[in-house]
């Protein structure tokens, strides 16, 4: 899956200090896209399962419960 992999791309390149500033803007962009998408969080979680991107994404369902909390609720 492509989410999968860009997802562990980013986490892989956090991990270098050539690469994390950058990394960390694109993440910061997926997960503006997603909210925008309004992508529910657990849409994803066999993803977040599958790989080293479980990070991401507790980081975008704290970023969803914030934004979208009325519908997070249901």
């Amino acid at each position: 899956q492509t989410s999968l992999a860009i997802e562990d791309m980013l986490v892989a390149a956090k991990k270098d200090l050539t690469t994390k500033l950058t990394a960390e803007s694109l993440e910061l962009l997926l997960l503006n896209k997603w909210l925008k998408e309004k992508r529910k969080p657990t849409t994803d979680i066999n993803w977040a399962l599958a790989g080293d991107s479980g990070e991401i994404l507790e980081k975008y369902t704290r970023y969803f419960k914030k934004k979208w909390s009325n519908e997070a609720a249901r």
